[in-house]
């Protein structure tokens, strides 16, 4: 661990150096589904296809949030399963943020028995089947810190990246 960031050295976690600097490959996701991953409580992020990526990324919040339907629907969920949704509502949610540091460990086609942990159907509004992004390990929570990408893979800086002490 590092005395100054809380986190193992970055090339423990795949980051690269280039160009004077450390870079770690970071994914966006709307809110509340970002904040649902950085506290281990959605282990399955899900896409419209399949991705090769594994090992660790920097999870980030976009500054768009979800679609209001599907906001809504994980707040019920929240209260179904005994969680507060109180720090998952909209206007308490970060934005444009990095949130976590998480490990991809597999991309597969979505069943409906995914649909617990990924907390979406498997299916779109379209009918479009959805694609299981599995993380695996309990997420490290960073402090946030400002970034700039979109809900696709980017890369980020390490600088400014601290392990988070708070508990959801």
């Amino acid at each position: 661990m590092s005395r100054s960031t809380g986190l193992p050295p970055w090339q423990a976690m795949g980051a690269v150096y280039e160009d004077g600097a450390w870079w770690m490959r970071a994914l966006s996701l709307w809110q509340p589904y970002a904040s649902l991953c950085a506290w281990g409580l959605k282990p399955f992020e899900t896409r419209r296809s399949a991705t090769n990526v594994r090992g660790p990324f920097v999870l980030c919040a976009t500054q768009k949030i979800a679609p209001p339907a599907m906001y809504d629907d994980v707040l019920r969920r929240l209260e179904a399963c005994g969680y507060d949704p109180g720090p998952f509502m909209r206007d308490r949610v970060a934005r444009g943020v990095a949130l976590a540091i998480c490990n991809l460990r597999d991309s597969r086609p979505m069943v409906d028995e995914d649909e617990p942990k990924a907390w979406v159907k498997r299916l779109t509004d379209e009918g479009e089947p959805r694609y299981v992004w599995e993380l695996r390990d309990k997420p490290t929570r960073l402090r946030e810190v400002k970034v700039t990408g979109g809900q696709r893979w980017f890369r980020v800086k390490c600088e400014g990246l601290e392990a988070a002490t708070a508990t959801p």
